[in-house]
Formats: C-alpha cells, sequence, structure tokens
C-alpha cells in the first residue's frame, strides 16, 4: 500500500519536468509567467499578487525585480497612496507569454491515484 504522502512525489516529479520544459523554452519560471498572465488582466500590486499565488510576499518581490529587470513588467506608485506599488505587464512581457502559448509545451494531466483505505 502507498502512503498518501509518497502519491506527491509523482505530481512533484511532473512538475518539475514541466518547469524544466518551460524554463528551457521561455527562459522564465511557471512563476514568473503565472505572474505575467496575472498582469494581462490588470496592474496589480504585489500583496494581491502573493495572495493569489499561495507564495509569500518575500518571494514574489524576487519575481517581480527578475521580471522587472528583464524588462517583462513595469512598477508605478500610486497616485493615492505613493507607498504602493503596482505592475503593470510591458509588451515584452506579452511576447514572453505568447511565446509560451506558441510553444509545443503540453501542461501535463496530474492525477493521484487512490485506491482508498487510511493508508493511500
Amino acid at each position: 500500500m502507498r502512503n498518501k504522502l509518497c502519491n506527491l512525489k509523482e505530481v512533484f516529479r511532473v512538475i518539475y519536468h514541466f518547469e524544466n520544459k518551460v524554463k528551457t523554452i521561455t527562459g522564465h519560471s511557471i512563476n514568473e509567467l503565472l505572474i505575467l498572465c496575472s498582469l494581462q488582466k490588470s496592474r496589480i500590486n504585489p500583496g494581491i499578487l502573493a495572495e493569489e499565488m499561495g507564495i509569500s510576499a518575500g518571494r514574489i518581490s524576487k519575481i517581480l525585480a527578475s521580471l522587472e529587470k528583464d524588462k517583462l513588467i513595469t512598477r508605478e506608485l500610486s497616485m493615492e497612496d505613493k507607498r504602493q506599488m503596482f505592475f503593470t505587464i510591458t509588451p515584452e512581457g506579452i511576447k514572453k507569454l505568447q511565446l509560451f502559448q506558441n510553444s509545443d509545451i503540453e501542461i501535463p494531466d496530474v492525477q493521484v491515484k487512490s485506491t482508498g483505505g487510511n493508508n493511500e
């Protein structure tokens, strides 16, 4: 009988290989592309992005800094509250998303099979 936790190994393995393919084609991580995807809808502040993606504010800051350095996003201060920042996708960021969309990478269908019981 397989442990539920051990079933996650397959999920992580599939995600690891998927991320490597994504990085090879786009030069960016899945999280970076997901942030670009979120920014397509509207400008967003880092706190909302962190909440939306379920990752820490510190991690979001590092990802945003990387995307900004690569000129895929821009930062702007709020007109109402100069302490707040908002990020917007650039035309280069849109091109990066299109590169992924036009690639032959398929999003994996990850399903953990359960045979029932308490130890699975």
